[in-house]
């Protein structure tokens, strides 16, 4: 005698299956969510106008105050929109098995939808936090090129980032300056692309179906590149303000930085004895350089935070009106000359720097909302797919974060570069 059991009845149980399923989600960045967003967009560009020197001509000699009369020295960026797109769709099968039954097409639809937005923020976020190349990060000196595990060089360096069934590229350089290699390949424009099939967060691998060695003159020095980002991305915190004071032939939005690199790429503050003797130092060269404001945050990777915690000591709080002790975390202040600066974590900082400045003298500046449909046409956000069968839905937007020229604000000048 038998009876109905799992394995005779499978079909029947695989409808009782919950409506939803569980999805992995990284926080939003602090840093991206906390800085201005502007939709005005940019017109023809954006200039941000940094004042680098005052009008000369003092002194209590009129004659030789009239000599050394001068104007006051500017510098302008001259910054444009980039692009990002998320695409997605429902092929023509699915479309037709779902006529008539609404909620099959919309739990369907909803799925694509709820994947393209979460993989758009990451990427705003991941943008937010780049430099002027879009690299994802320079290659393990350790890697085995001869094998199909990307191992990379910064410590962390993926968490934050999605990268299964995305392709990567490679290249000598970071996608910097004004004449970049280009990608290994065939040719610059022509790269040889790995699948990527597996991320480890961990182990900071990511894993192809290729191996590395199959990508023309690789090396353990290359950077690596989602494709279609390379010296396409949006000029993030680490291109405005860079871990390394820009050298002469700077070529930044136009401005050669060199000639006055603390205003208009930021200041440096250096390692000290301790973590927490280094923000302190941080916030000293703060004042000193008039980088002071309500809000001031200081964003570091989450395991120099972690550091940062285990070295002043991690407390326990008991509160006299709760029945129960409890943990939490409000964020630790360093204080400073001229007023305190809060420490956040944030995955998607390079581990080993932190940057330290007001979130709001920034602007995520874009022409309309980001992320948004991309219907412009007006034929609707489902659109047949002319090269398949498929409906297809456009996601993405135009856009770039600059740093906010009013007056008043200090523009790139307004952050300290903090190396641990």
């Amino acid at each position: 005698m038998a009876n109905a059991n799992a394995t005779n009845k499978l079909s029947i149980l695989q409808r009782m299956y919950g409506p939803d399923m569980a999805e992995h989600e990284f926080d939003r960045d602090p840093y991206s969510q906390e800085m201005k967003k502007d939709t005005g967009g940019f017109g023809e560009g954006r200039h941000i106008v940094v004042r680098t020197s005052q009008i000369g001509g003092f002194g209590p000699d009129f004659s030789r105050a009239l000599a050394n009369k001068k104007p006051a020295g500017e510098k302008r960026f001259f910054v444009t929109e980039k692009k990002l797109y998320g695409l997605f769709g429902i092929d023509g099968l699915f479309m037709r098995k779902a006529k008539g039954k609404p909620n099959s097409l919309i739990k369907g639809f909803d799925g694509e939808m709820r994947s393209a937005l979460r993989r758009c923020y990451a990427e705003l976020d991941r943008q937010m936090w780049g430099d002027a190349g879009g690299t994802l990060g320079q290659l393990s000196a350790s890697v085995t090129l001869a094998s199909t595990t990307v191992l990379f060089r910064t410590a962390k360096q993926l968490f934050g980032i999605y990268g299964t069934n995305a392709r990567i590229a490679f290249s000598s350089d970071n996608g910097t300056g004004t004449s970049p290699a280009g990608l290994r390949g065939p040719a610059p424009d022509v790269p040889t692309l790995l699948d990527v099939v597996g991320e480890s967060w961990d182990a900071n691998t990511m894993t192809t179906t290729q191996l590395i060695n199959t990508v023309p003159g690789a090396t353990v020095n290359d950077f690596v590149f989602f494709d279609g980002y390379y010296a396409s991305a949006m000029t993030g915190k680490r291109g405005w303000n860079p871990v390394t004071a820009p050298t002469a032939g700077d070529s930044f939005f136009g401005v050669d930085r060199s000639t006055s690199p603390q205003l208009l790429s930021g200041w440096r503050a250096t390692a000290q004895a301790s973590r927490e003797l280094t923000a302190i130092n941080a916030l000293t060269l703060a004042a000193q350089a008039g980088v002071m404001a309500s809000g001031l945050r200081i964003y570091a990777n989450l395991i120099d935070w972690q550091a940062l915690v285990i070295e002043l000591g991690a407390k326990y709080q008991r509160q006299p009106t709760d029945s129960k002790q409890v943990a939490g975390a409000k964020g630790i202040e360093v204080y400073g000359p001229k007023g305190t600066a809060t420490v956040f974590g944030s995955n998607l900082v390079p581990a080993g720097n932190a940057w330290l400045g007001d979130p709001k003298s920034d602007t995520l500046l874009s022409e309309g909302p980001i992320p948004d449909v991309l219907d412009e046409d007006g034929l609707g956000k489902i659109v047949r797919s002319p090269t398949d069968d498929s409906y297809d839905t456009r996601l993405g937007g135009y856009a770039n974060p600059i740093p906010n020229d009013s007056r008043g604000e200090l523009g790139p000048g307004g952050w300290v570069i903090i190396t641990w």
